[in-house]
């Protein structure tokens, strides 16, 4: 999605408008901008309309979720970690565990060595950054890189619903267990079931691998989510040839 200059301005201004008066939902929120921006849309296209309101609504995602207090997490964050990634219709969703340090003191997802190890991966699959986005099970750092306690988990997964929702990929990557554990569900096992597609009929496909970080803990891992991400870029260049 690319707006225009001027068109990306007002939604900027309206949707800072918006956050001061206090609207929570995204429906709200376009109701809200549209009454501020009357005169505006007069002289816009209906699509162009449809971006902003798309731009407003994610914007609204994104105020809400760094003020977000759902768990005991949010007390000793330093910041929230939404995402990574510039295309928000990315056709492949990667999902982690959680923000580590360098991801809790930048505000962005895998940048530390995990982080490097993944798009060290990417590069040589040569995925586009604008095939994929990637996020996490929980937005804030747990207290020394520990999982997710359920609780945590569970408190802050409407968030990653609203991204798979609003992003709408064709393939999701579960990067690890934890990722496997809450996206598909606890009885699985991440070394039985890596590298097999699992289907969700009418949503996306699902592809469970490794997280990087136990790559980087165990280098014999490496091939093997190699693989699994092959199968993925497989998928998606198969997706690109259907009419």
């Amino acid at each position: 999605m690319i707006l225009s200059e001027n068109c990306y301005k007002n939604v900027r201004f309206y949707s800072d408008k918006i956050e001061g008066e206090g609207v929570k939902t995204c429906d709200d929120a376009f109701s809200a901008f549209l009454f501020y921006d009357r005169i505006v849309m007069k002289g816009i296209g209906q699509k162009e309309g449809e971006q902003m309101k798309d731009q407003v609504q994610w914007d609204s995602f994104v105020h809400s979720c760094r003020n977000c207090e759902r768990c005991e997490l949010a007390k000793t964050r330093t910041n929230v970690v939404i995402g990574r990634g510039t295309n928000l219709s990315a056709p492949v969703m990667l999902v982690g565990e959680g923000p580590g340090q360098q991801e809790d003191l930048t505000g962005e997802a895998f940048v530390g060595r995990a982080g490097k190890q993944l798009d060290h991966l990417l590069n040589a699959l040569m995925f586009d950054p604008e095939d994929y986005y990637i996020c996490n099970i929980v937005k804030c750092r747990p207290p020394k890189n520990r999982v997710p306690l359920g609780e945590e988990a569970h408190a802050c997964l409407p968030w990653l619903r609203y991204q798979v929702k609003y992003i709408k990929p064709a393939i999701l990557v579960c990067l690890g267990s934890t990722a496997l554990k809450y996206l598909v569900g606890d009885d699985v096992r991440i070394t039985r079931i890596r590298g097999t597609w699992l289907d969700r009929p009418g949503f996306f496909r699902i592809m469970p691998t490794y997280h990087p970080s136990a790559v980087l803990r165990d280098p014999t891992k490496r091939e093997e989510m190699f693989l699994d991400m092959k199968k993925v870029r497989e998928y998606l260049q198969t997706l690109r040839q259907q009419p």
